[in-house]
């Protein structure tokens, strides 16, 4: 069975909405006992006593600073299984079909569909330039996001949906 996570600021949850033809994604901007505050394309409150039914799935966390790993068990596709928790160095870049995105302080770094380019590449480049560096793999079936955190330390912290 599976714990249930409780709405806290700064997480990322993904909700089912037909308007939206499948999920659209929300970050929480505040939580008490009436409503939960988030935001999406908009701002919406949600009671607080709907929130986190089958109809929403802990997505991580997101904002500015360290983000906490992702805590709860990620599902994987029945052929790939879950993703890492924290990704080698010597991890190809390549997604195979999709596309990878890498970030500094919130700028494009790198955004491209193939790569022969390895983690280590962009580790020793993150040692010169310090920041907050994030790393998603966007593919078909699921989007993974990291974000460094120390030396040689890319841990995962959000999950998402993917683009199909």
């Amino acid at each position: 069975m599976k714990a249930r996570v409780e709405p806290a600021p700064g997480q990322r949850w993904a909700i089912t909405d037909k308007r939206y033809e499948g999920w659209r994604y929300v970050t929480v901007l505040s939580a008490d006992e009436h409503f939960v505050v988030v935001k999406g394309r908009r701002t919406s409150r949600i009671r607080a006593q709907r929130f986190g039914g089958p109809k929403f799935m802990f997505c991580g966390h997101d904002g500015p600073g360290i983000l906490p790993p992702y805590a709860s068990h990620p599902l994987g596709c029945l052929n790939a299984g879950p993703p890492p928790e924290s990704l080698s160095m010597r991890r190809h870049l390549d997604p195979g079909f999709g596309c990878t995105t890498i970030t500094r302080d919130g700028v494009v770094v790198l955004e491209t569909m193939e790569t022969d380019l390895i983690l280590a590449h962009f580790e020793r480049r993150a040692r010169a330039e310090p920041g907050d560096w994030r790393l998603c793999f966007e593919t078909p079936l699921r989007e993974t996001l990291y974000q460094r955190q120390g030396p040689s330390n890319w841990v995962l912290v959000a999950i998402g949906m993917g683009f199909a």
